[in-house]
């Protein structure tokens, strides 16, 4: 449902703004990381790695690895 989407993140953003801390597990790596601050990668329930979601969208080796971006 991307109009659902679209207005949950909408919400977040400004729930951000507000200073609200989000802890935010979702498939669509891209949209996730854009109001990021930071992010954490699971594998079989492990952390494997972890950065600023500015770095990890441009980091290409680690989004070939585990995010299909």
């Amino acid at each position: 449902m991307p109009v659902l989407v679209e207005e949950m993140f909408a919400l977040f953003r400004i729930m951000k703004e507000q200073g609200t801390t989000i802890l935010l597990v979702e498939q669509n790596v891209e949209l996730a990381l854009s109001i990021s601050d930071r992010a954490y990668i699971m594998d079989n329930g492990e952390i494997v790695h972890q950065d600023f979601a500015k770095n990890l969208l441009a980091d290409k080796a680690i989004q070939e690895r585990y995010c299909s971006v």
